[in-house]
């Protein structure tokens, strides 16, 4: 088994010194600098030296051994570990960028600190309009698919107690129905009932989705540092506040209230802290 590499003490002095950069955080005790992985130190420290914008929040293990950084420059970029494999330590280099590029396998290893950093400086930027565009539309469309799906799982559940063919019948004369059933039972016709309708309005707002490109009625709204990037259909634009009409700065209000996941079907729904699905007032 690799023994593990401790920085010096004359790096140990060089890193506190570092380490006293307010873009450098320790998660949780900064003293644990003198417990620095080698080839984290390695790959660290150029980047703290060459980087004042980038932020690096380093996170040691239960051991109290400093073996992983994130790098942030407003949002997360990526991150940096140390760990095991094929009984050498190796640098683990990771993103979304990365591992859209692998044909194999994810994230960039090496046992190389050089090819580590190069790596880093190469892929750590922020995602472009056209990449988060994309991220997001297949976030939405997964997240919609996925409130659908998990609809379906609740009314199938209770398809038992409440068959298709009484459905009309015990939509016209719920109370009359409820009043015939144990208290078993009409827990689980009503769970059944708002199953059913929950199911049929997020169906009904995943078609407008999928139909969006030609029909323009749903459209994907990223903010971003002040702006909204807006996709209608096949149409990208860029919008201030100002530019924003009632109807989406009323729609947008009100998903900005709501956790991530939430879908309301007149509304829209909300895919992340700063992207959303929103219904358009006119077609």
């Amino acid at each position: 088994m690799a023994a593990i590499s401790y920085i010096t003490r004359d790096e140990v002095d060089e890193a506190k010194n570092l380490i006293g950069q307010p873009n450098v955080l320790f998660a949780r005790n900064r003293e644990h600098v003198t417990k620095t992985h080698r080839r984290l130190y390695e790959v660290l420290m150029p980047l703290v030296r060459t980087k004042p914008d980038w932020r690096f929040l380093v996170e040691d293990d239960y051991r109290g051994i400093a073996t992983r950084f994130a790098v942030m420059h407003k949002e997360e970029l990526g991150t940096v570990s140390i760990a095991r494999k094929a009984d050498r330590w190796r640098i683990c280099v990771n993103n979304s960028r990365i591992n859209y590029e692998l044909v194999r396998g994810e994230s960039f290893w090496t046992s190389d600190p050089e090819k580590a950093t190069m790596k880093i400086r190469q892929k750590f930027y922020r995602e472009s309009a056209d990449e988060r565009l994309s991220m997001y539309n297949n976030l939405g469309t997964n997240g919609v698919n996925k409130l659908f799906q998990d609809a379906v799982g609740v009314r199938t559940k209770h398809r038992e107690t409440v068959s298709f063919d009484a459905w009309k019948f015990i939509r016209a004369n719920i109370e009359a129905f409820s009043a015939t059933l144990s208290e078993k039972s009409k827990e689980q016709a009503h769970a059944y009932m708002e199953a059913y309708e929950t199911t049929r309005s997020i169906s009904a707002f995943r078609d407008e989705w999928s139909k969006a490109t030609a029909d323009k009625k749903v459209m994907l709204v990223i903010q971003d540092e002040g702006q909204y990037i807006v996709k209608r259909g096949g149409d990208v634009s860029v919008y201030t506040n100002e530019m924003l009409t009632d109807d989406m700065k009323s729609k947008l209000g009100m998903l900005k209230l709501v956790e991530e996941g939430q879908l309301f079907p007149d509304i829209g729904y909300r895919i992340s802290p700063d992207a959303f699905l929103i219904t358009c007032a006119d077609t």
